[in-house]
């Protein structure tokens, strides 16, 4: 039997080299955990899913080859092992420090400017190291972005790809075809208009969540939060009216911020379907910010330790930054 997500974890081996520790959460995909290498002591995360059953597909299998596929990509964590045990498949990858989400909460919700665009940066890179492999994400969230340890303190990792798809034939090398009547994926909450729109997902669909990502960083919340719509469908359907360009929510979304919120966000709804996205363009619209006020990429964090801001934060020592 598999462990219970909760604060007693059973002593449990993952291929005779891991042993779990401690329970890290769970979700619809199965649950997490850390656990230490028996030789070497080492800490990692280690995912776990009940085996396939006629209720339930299995995820893992798929969500580890996805790893492999993108082993060696800066800030994507290393898959120490996947495969399947008695009745569950599990993977095991390298242990990350806080996410994105806890942060942005302990930093009374929400970053300033600098750390924002920071942020944008390192993620704007993960995102086209995705790519890169013929991949999309399909699920980014600031909950699937988290900083490294130690000594990559500084460094902004990407993880969970259980919704990552291919976009070019590994075959053929040619770009997947446009389709509509698609079922919306990923959290509604960052997806791309494409998306409520029931669009094949592209690239230019993951960078549209990106900067949605950003807006709610800076301003701890976008419009399209907290309605209430008689059914899930209307509600999803309403929050796609509202990204709309000409639409008031999106006036007000990207009012306060740096004007190449609105450029990035243009940008990506001028993309055709399969266009190469231009990646230095964007990389380029938040340097404009950084060289506009002045300011450097030091890595000097909202949560660095004696890093005043505006809101001040309730960061707990162990996840601030010397």
């Amino acid at each position: 039997m598999l462990p219970s997500v909760g604060f007693k974890v059973p002593r449990f081996r993952v291929n005779g080299l891991w042993e779990l520790t401690g329970s890290l959460g769970g979700g619809s995909f199965g649950a997490v955990y850390s656990a230490r290498q028996l030789l070497t002591g080492e800490e990692v995360a280690i995912k776990i899913e009940r085996a396939e059953s006629k209720y339930k597909p299995a995820v893992l299998p798929y969500e580890g080859a996805v790893y492999h596929q993108l082993q060696g990509c800066f800030g994507i964590p290393e898959l120490h092992w996947s495969g399947r045990e008695k009745d569950a498949n599990i993977i095991v990858t390298t242990m990350l420090g806080p996410n994105l989400e806890s942060l942005r909460r302990f930093c009374c919700g929400r970053f300033t400017l600098k750390t924002v665009v920071m942020l944008a940066d390192q993620m704007l890179s993960r995102v086209e190291s995705v790519h890169s492999r013929g991949l999309l994400s399909r699920d980014l969230k600031p909950d699937n972005f988290a900083m490294g340890r130690g000594k990559w303190s500084n460094l902004l990792c990407l993880f969970d790809f259980g919704l990552a798809k291919l976009y070019v034939n590994p075959v053929t090398g040619e770009h997947i075809q446009f389709r509509q009547g698609k079922e919306g994926l990923g959290a509604p909450r960052y997806a791309s208009v494409n998306v409520h729109l029931g669009y094949e997902q592209g690239r230019r669909d993951d960078l549209e969540s990106l900067v949605f990502i950003f807006i709610y960083f800076l301003k701890g919340r976008l419009p399209w939060q907290g309605f209430f719509a008689p059914s899930i469908p209307d509600k999803l359907k309403r929050i796609g009216e509202m990204k709309s360009l000409d639409h008031e929510a999106i006036r007000t979304a990207l009012e306060g911020c740096p004007p190449e919120f609105r450029a990035w966000l243009e940008y990506c709804r001028g993309l055709e379907f399969a266009q190469q996205p231009d990646y230095e363009y964007l990389r380029g619209l938040l340097r404009g910010i950084m060289d506009g006020n002045g300011w450097e990429f030091d890595s000097v964090w909202d949560w660095s330790e004696g890093v005043e801001t505006e809101t001040g934060n309730i960061l707990p020592e162990c996840y601030k930054i010397q």
